[in-house]
C-alpha cells in the first residue's frame, strides 16, 4: 500500500488576518503588546475563581463585609487553626478541614489547584496564598 499523506501543518491563525507574522507566538506577543494584556493558562484562571470563591466565604465570615484586611485577617486565622506544627504550612487535609471551617467547599481538583500554585514538598505556603488572594488586582 502506499504511504500514508503527510499530517497537514497546524492552523495558522494569523494568516487567517492576513497579518505577515512569522508564527502563532509572535502573533500572541503583538496582541499582547498591542492590546495590554498577557496570555493566562486555564489552570491561572480556574485558581482565579476558586480563590474568589474562597474569598466570598472569608467574606461571610465577617458578616458579609467586603473589608479585604478583615477578611484576610480571618481566612489566615482559619488557616493558622489547623496548621498543627505551626510553621506555615498545611497538608491537603488540613487544607480540605480549614476550607470547611470557612464553609467553603472545594473539591479535590480545586483544593489541588492551591497547592500546584504555592505548595513545596506537598506544603501549601498559606500565607503566600493569601497575599496573593488579597493582591490588587
Amino acid at each position: 500500500p502506499p504511504p500514508p499523506p503527510p499530517p497537514s501543518p497546524p492552523p495558522r491563525y494569523y494568516s487567517w488576518l492576513s497579518a505577515s507574522i512569522i508564527d502563532d507566538d509572535a502573533f500572541v506577543s503583538v496582541l499582547e503588546a498591542a492590546w495590554g494584556i498577557k496570555e493566562v493558562s486555564s489552570a491561572e484562571v480556574r485558581y482565579r475563581i476558586c480563590a474568589k470563591a474562597m474569598k466570598e466565604c472569608a467574606y461571610k465570615q465577617v458578616k458579609g463585609c467586603h473589608d479585604d484586611v478583615k477578611a484576610k485577617h480571618v481566612l489566615l486565622n482559619v488557616l493558622r487553626h489547623f496548621d498543627l506544627e505551626n510553621k506555615g504550612g498545611l497538608t491537603i487535609p488540613q487544607f480540605r478541614q480549614a476550607t470547611q471551617r470557612l464553609t467553603c467547599t472545594l473539591n479535590d481538583e480545586f483544593a489541588q489547584l492551591f497547592f500546584d500554585k504555592f505548595a513545596t514538598d506537598g506544603v501549601l505556603d498559606y500565607k503566600l496564598m493569601a497575599d496573593d488572594m488579597y493582591a490588587e488586582p
